[in-house]
């Protein structure tokens, strides 16, 4: 099975009140001003294929307004 996880700005991130992670979906359910702006990745691991991630400067912007 794939294991698939999502970053925030580089750090691991989990499901909370305001972020679920389905399947390979991030779901944000609660935004707030400027507290998830910013850079989201994802890596997926698979044997045999070992890891990939999203390329560097591939990264997912998000700008809350």
């Amino acid at each position: 099975p794939r294991d698939i996880r999502w970053y925030f700005n580089g750090k691991n991130l989990s499901n909370s009140d305001s972020i679920q992670i389905k399947n390979r979906r991030l779901v944000i359910k609660s935004v707030q001003l400027a507290t998830l702006d910013g850079a989201y990745n994802c890596c997926a691991r698979h044997q045999p294929l070992g890891k990939r991630c999203t390329p560097m400067g591939g990264e997912f912007n998000l700008r809350v307004i």
